[in-house]
């Protein structure tokens, strides 16, 4: 695909943003990145799911490019038989208040640590720390999530996780974090449990959730909770005019 400014990336960082999808060529690359350089684009997201690399270090030393991310998305079937859940998801709540708690926006700070807008550190902290409120602000809103359920310990608020229905008859995981305090605690499978709950309780075909093939801990979770990677894609940052 063809290079394409991005208004609000633009917009939100005060730069010119755009992206490249899914070429076939070192060469066809190449020449997307000049005519975004034509067109003055500071910040270029490439975003690479061919199985052959076609990013050479010399497109990088040229370009001022970097691999920040690999992203893979897993999904959740909704299995034929059917699940006994145990108690403990009942321990998960709704969130309905219209406020962005602090302790809630630290898990969502929490949930991006491997962020590519966190990890590339052209971008700044302020910038990662602002998407993800307005990511969090959004959810809970029910601008982009239709649930926003949250673990609790006395009045603090120790786990979260966002859930939207899409149009392919799925689900998706926005945001989910568990605080460090309370890890191996079993408070990520509680969410996870309360997302299968909701997901068939929807009648959905089951659920998907992007996370980062460098997240280990997030990557074992979900794969022990029976779900699969259907893609990856390898993302890049060209910065063209810095």
């Amino acid at each position: 695909m063809s290079f394409s400014r991005l208004e609000w990336d633009s917009s939100f960082f005060g730069k010119e943003v755009g992206k490249i999808e899914h070429l076939d060529s070192k060469f066809s690359l190449i020449k997307e990145l000049q005519i975004a350089k034509q067109k003055n684009a500071d910040l270029v997201y490439y975003f690479n799911n061919q199985e052959t690399a076609i990013v050479a270090p010399s497109i990088l030393a040229t370009y001022s490019g970097k691999k920040v991310d690999t992203k893979v998305v897993y999904r959740w079937l909704v299995p034929s038989e059917k699940i006994n859940f145990d108690t403990s998801s009942d321990e998960i709540e709704s969130y309905d208040q219209i406020i962005v708690r602090e302790d809630l926006l630290e898990l969502a700070y929490r949930s991006g640590i491997y962020s590519r807008f966190k990890l590339d550190k052209r971008f700044e902290e302020d910038h990662f720390k602002q998407l993800y409120y307005l990511w969090l602000k959004n959810s809970i809103e029910k601008k982009n999530a239709d649930f926003v359920f949250v673990k609790k310990e006395g009045k603090e608020i120790i786990g979260f996780v966002t859930f939207k229905k899409r149009t392919d008859n799925f689900g998706e995981i926005g945001l989910i974090a568990v605080h460090e305090n309370h890890s191996k605690k079993g408070i990520g499978r509680q969410l996870i449990n309360k997302i299968k709950e909701v997901t068939i309780a929807l009648n959905l075909s089951g659920f998907k959730v992007a996370t980062q093939q460098e997240n280990l801990g997030a990557c074992n979770f979900y794969e022990k909770n029976n779900c699969q990677i259907i893609t990856s894609t390898q993302i890049y940052h060209f910065w063209l005019n810095q």
